[in-house]
């Protein structure tokens, strides 16, 4: 049986979807499973060894001028016409909410079965419409997508593959101390005194930031080391062998736990029961006001000693 994925968002999501597809793997073999992607999440999917061909498109709202995105047009036309010839026994939207271009994709496959979240109250070519419950956690809510296969959770645990694994700081505490949700961020001055509580338990600190300049004013006041790289992806070749990770929420609180690397995720206004970190070696802050700026310096001193008495042994 063929069967096509499709998981058409967010870095973090992606890797989110991971535990199902090693599952699907596990039953209908790796050689049957392809998936559809976007350049933007591709890097999570790819060396992925549950699957076997990945098909990535560049989005044109993601390209400024207009030849670049004709060209992403094109890369996504290409991908319509290479799911379109193969033709897919089973198309599955593996999100937790609808999506009318992954459906598209899906209907493109010529799949007889479509499983995935249907549109409310429209007509849809999805056949097996699944209902995710609230407060499911994404991983969970994959699962769901896939129980018309007769797939079930059995403790897997999400995947990354770094490209370039680097020993620069290996065995490094990472500070990531950015985020592009206000309600996420926390000021310079909570900041340096998480980096304070990081000196009392740690030797070795490296801060991170999508903003650089954040960053180095940050390493100057601090006098800690920072890393300035240019993404995600490329942050994940230092980040594989870190020791421990405290980071705001955003992608690194997925990436770090696929990548075997305990975490402190600090979160904001996001839905902790939905996006908490999947893994044994993870733990999550939040605050009863949604705000990341909000927590205690003593919970997150308590969760640093926690995860160096239990996690960084």
């Amino acid at each position: 049986m063929k069967i096509l994925l499709i998981r058409n968002d967010n870095i973090g999501d992606l890797i989110c979807t991971t535990p199902a597809i090693q599952a699907l793997a596990k039953k209908y073999g790796a050689e049957n499973i392809d998936i559809v992607v976007n350049s933007y999440n591709f890097c999570a999917i790819r060396n992925n060894p549950f699957v076997n061909e990945i098909f990535s498109y560049t989005k044109p709202k993601h390209k400024k001028n207009l030849l670049a995105k004709l060209k992403a047009g094109f890369s996504k036309l290409r991908v319509f016409f290479l799911i379109f010839i193969r033709k897919y026994d089973v198309a599955v939207i593996l999100r937790s909410s609808y999506s009318p271009w992954a459906e598209i994709f899906a209907k493109t496959a010529r799949a007889k079965q479509i499983i995935g979240v249907a549109p409310n109250n429209q007509k849809s070519s999805i056949t097996h419409p699944i209902i995710i419950p609230p407060f499911t956690h994404e991983v969970m809510a994959c699962f769901l997508c896939l129980e018309p296969l007769g797939i079930t959770y059995n403790d897997e645990s999400t995947l990354y593959s770094p490209l370039n694994p680097n020993q620069k700081y290996q065995n490094f505490v990472f500070f990531h101390i950015s985020s592009r949700v206000r309600e996420n961020q926390i000021d310079k001055d909570k900041i340096l005194s998480i980096i304070e509580l990081l000196k009392a338990n740690f030797k070795d600190i490296v801060i991170t930031a999508q903003d650089q300049h954040l960053s180095e004013q940050i390493a100057t006041l601090s006098k800690v080391e920072h890393l300035n790289t240019k993404s995600l992806d490329e942050l994940a070749n230092y980040l594989c062998l870190a020791k421990l990770v405290i980071t705001l929420d955003g992608g690194i609180t997925h990436l770090a736990p696929a990548l075997k690397v305990p975490i402190i995720a600090l979160f904001g206004r996001t839905n902790l029961a939905c996006w908490r970190p999947w893994g044994k070696c993870c733990i999550a802050l939040q605050d009863e006001s949604k705000l990341a700026q909000n927590i205690s310096l003593e919970s997150i001193q308590n969760a640093l000693e926690k995860a160096k008495n239990e996690f960084c042994k």
